[in-house]
């Protein structure tokens, strides 16, 4: 179970009670709150951080950060090794990595640094026999773990003790074993011979806050320090602004032209800056202040998910490729009354920028202090106006106590006004009328056109958003089919090619009508003081046409028919029968006048055409008017086809007749026609010929 020797290794001098030399951390270590950049080995078996320490007799409450495996008299002048080194090998980073996780599921942790102790057969001073043990360090900027490794350890009849302590008392453990051997018999995680402690003191982020992440980097412990320049993967837009570089400033702000060491908060800084918490803050006594730009998919998905929860309206959902994230983790005020936690997120794609401000545990403080954002230009700030810093943790702008989210894009310019148009501030950012315009709040200038099955209806985006109606909060009878803006105008539209956005058909008799309505989105609750809205607009077109034939009608066969004429709706025309109505023959080679019919009305198989006219030498023709009746209740028409001799007077050169273009859907259900409307059949037979034929009865209006 230990960690092999690896390269580095360096072995304490062979002395009775004695210490490495001062041993300089390549990454500090964090213990219980204190960050320590250096530690001694001491050959009596425990590490300490400010000195070396030559003290055989364990004393764990000794006023001073230690860790003890197997404090007791050893001598390594009598046998064996006590070596060390701080390694960073990708190998022994994984297994420390592996070790923390399995024994502490719940902390997110990745090592990025492990200090091995060994000490290997080294005898009790008394000569009463060896021991075996290793202690490892694995740790980041944030996070610190002690793992303890027991192998044979002999009895002895020398004191010993094993466990931590801290300089403060607070925390210290003693691991409860009655010998000395017993400790490669136990355990505290399951884990024969292995013991493991959380020690960097830090309870895990709050919920509200992004976890840590590989790459983070920590800033430099200094008063009024700063980090490097930070230079951006990817680009930062603030307020019209493209910045490539950041500063993360150890006095709770970013900055990003240079470095800023100034802990008075100013509201006109003359600069752009952002600042969750801007007061005087001294990493030197304790916390980390660290950051990173994370483009891992988990943390990703996160933001950009709370991002569009918080935002619904934008024109498109956000979607950003990279988050910035500085976090001040239990960093105490330069006046020393308390510690404070919190994090500073940045978020930017194409069209806007975010920024999160999220607060942990934040102490009340005499200092002077501002949670505030500002622009070189004095354009555009915002300060957090709250009485005391610790209400930042419990209160918020998106409703999770804690969490403060901004916008930090000029909205002006992703809204695209026309000239006749200019953006204002009217509960939100919007496209207004020009002074002078005069908004029409029954109407909003509406204008609709209508084409066969397909309806567009247009309003005046700025008259819209004077009465507070912001577009994006409008939609048809579908919740689904919003608006879109074209030169000013919020536009929408219906049609029958996947587009129906809950358009209803009804018939009054006479004419069909397509209809819908514009409707605002209600908040939700019974009782509500916010304005609505519902428009209904339609698109009507008449069940009736006029067609005329220039040619004579010549029945070609004995017994042919045709049914002229028009009826509102057949009484037998129910769900899924339209024989009725796919009788009314319709000429479309001679119709230059007939709408055209509604793709959704449409049969499969299409309306059915007259037969084609030829001209004739024949003097007469026996035409009859006669109509089938396809109704109950219409006792004085019959059933069927009839012939009617008739010697009807001369023909006229021309005929008209009236015909129905519409095809109904399957959903309509008629109501019952009314009998009086009949339909003229000219039928053909043996009696007629040479009969002249007055078609002008068949010039009929069925309205």
């Amino acid at each position: 179970n230990f960690l092999a020797s690896g390269d580095g290794e360096i072995v304490n001098p062979t002395a009775d009670d004695g210490s490495s030399d001062v041993i300089f951390l390549q990454q500090p270590f964090k213990y219980f709150g204190r960050t320590y950049n250096r530690i001694f080995v001491n050959n009596n078996g425990h590490l300490t951080f400010t000195e070396p320490l030559s003290a055989y007799n364990p004393s764990l409450d000794s006023g001073r950060d230690i860790i003890a495996p197997l404090w007791t008299r050893l001598d390594n002048r009598r046998g064996g090794t006590i070596s060390y080194r701080e390694d960073t090998s990708s190998t022994v980073l994984a297994q420390a990595t592996a070790a923390v996780k399995r024994y502490f599921p719940s902390i997110p942790f990745a090592a990025t640094s492990a200090f091995v102790a060994t000490w290997d057969s080294v005898p009790y001073y008394n000569g009463g026999g060896v021991a075996t043990f290793q202690v490892v360090l694995a740790y980041n900027v944030h996070r610190s773990f002690i793992l303890i490794y027991y192998g044979d350890v002999a009895e002895t009849g020398l004191p010993w003790q094993a466990g931590f302590y801290t300089v403060d008392s607070i925390n210290s453990f003693t691991i409860p074993a009655s010998s000395a051997p017993e400790l490669s018999s136990s355990s505290n995680i399951n884990v024969t011979a292995c013991r493991s402690f959380h020690v960097d003191g830090s309870p895990n982020l709050p919920s509200n806050f992004l976890p840590f992440g590989n790459g983070e980097r920590v800033t430099p412990r200094l008063d009024n320090g700063s980090s490097e320049a930070i230079i951006l993967q990817q680009p930062f837009k603030y307020f019209g602004r493209t910045y490539s570089q950041i500063f993360v400033n150890n006095n709770g702000h970013l900055t990003f032209n240079e470095q800023l060491s100034v802990y008075i908060p100013l509201l006109n800084s003359g600069r752009d800056i952002i600042a969750p918490l801007w007061t005087h803050l001294d990493n030197r006594h304790g916390g980390t202040i660290s950051y990173r730009e994370d483009t891992s998919s988990a943390v990703l998905a996160q933001v950009n998910a709370a991002l569009n929860q918080y935002f619904p309206n934008l024109p498109l959902p956000f979607n950003t490729t990279s988050a910035f994230v500085a976090t001040w983790d239990s960093v105490p005020y330069s006046s020393g009354e308390g510690v404070v936690t919190f994090q500073l997120v940045l978020l930017s794609n194409v069209d806007h920028s975010f920024i999160l401000f999220n607060y942990g545990n934040i102490a009340e403080t005499r200092q002077q202090w501002l949670a505030h954002y500002g622009t070189v230009d004095f354009a555009h700030s915002y300060t957090c106006s709250l009485l005391t810093s610790s209400e930042l943790s419990s209160n918020s702008n998106v409703n999770i106590n804690g969490r403060w989210v901004f916008q930090v894009y000029n909205v002006c310019d992703t809204l695209n006004c026309t000239r006749n148009e200019v953006c204002h501030f009217r509960d939100g950012y919007g496209c207004g009328c020009l002074e002078g315009q005069r908004p029409n709040p029954e109407s909003f200038d509406a204008t609709e056109f209508c084409s066969s099955s397909t309806g567009t209806i247009s309003l005046s985006r700025c008259q819209l958003f004077e009465s507070y109606f912001p577009p994006e909060f409008l939609h048809l009878n579908d919740p689904n089919c919003t608006g879109t803006v074209e030169d000013g105008r919020v536009l929408f539209h219906f049609d029958n090619e996947g587009h129906i956005c809950g358009t209803t058909l009804s018939s009054n008799g006479t004419h069909f009508i397509y209809q819908n309505s514009i409707h605002s989105i209600l908040p939700t609750g019974v009782i509500t003081r916010e304005r609505w809205m519902n428009i209904t607009f339609s698109c009507v077109y008449p069940l009736i046409q006029t067609l005329s034939m220039p040619k004579d009608i010549q029945a070609e066969q004995r017994y042919k028919s045709e049914r002229l004429g028009v009826f509102p709706c057949p009484p037998d025309l129910k769900h899924g029968d339209q024989e009725g109505m796919e009788n009314l023959w319709t000429d479309r080679n001679r119709s230059s006048s007939r709408p055209r019919a509604a793709p959704f009305l449409m049969r499969p198989h299409g309306s059915r055409s007259l037969p084609e006219a030829r001209p004739t030498n024949t003097s007469s023709s026996a035409y009859t008017a006669a109509r089938r009746a396809l109704a109950a209740g219409c006792d004085d028409v019959k059933h069927g086809r009839h012939r009617h001799p008739t010697t009807p007077p001369r023909q006229p050169r021309g005929a008209e007749r009236e015909y129905n273009s519409l095809k109904l859907p399957n959903e309509l259900t008629c109501k019952p026609p009314d009998c009086s409307l009949r339909f003229a059949s000219a039928q053909t037979g043996p009696d007629s010929q040479g009969a002249d034929v007055d078609t002008s009865s068949l010039e009929k209006s069925a309205k």
